[in-house]
């Protein structure tokens, strides 16, 4: 059942949300345990940028609150790096 609804939320979501090449989607997953972010170009379908906190050190002993953190900020230079600013 939750996962009809979620399924409904989305494309309401995404009938309004539409990422471009100048001004991307940030798109996040998050799991019961893992948080997965990336900035996704829907004129060409392609993912531009994409992060996630398989990769952090010390993930075991982290909360969910700084994996999150953790995760914003590599995207975050991911994305400047790349030239996104907005």
């Amino acid at each position: 059942m939750d996962n009809v609804a979620r399924k409904f939320r989305k494309i309401g979501i995404r009938k309004n949300i539409v990422g471009t090449k100048t001004k991307p989607r940030l798109n996040v997953f998050r799991s019961n345990q893992h948080i997965y972010a990336s900035i996704v170009d829907d004129d060409s379908g392609k993912v531009l940028v994409s992060a996630a906190d398989l990769k952090i050190k010390k993930i075991d002993k982290m909360t969910k609150k700084e994996k999150a953190r953790q995760v914003g900020n590599i995207i975050a230079k991911k994305a400047v790096k790349k030239g996104f600013t907005k």
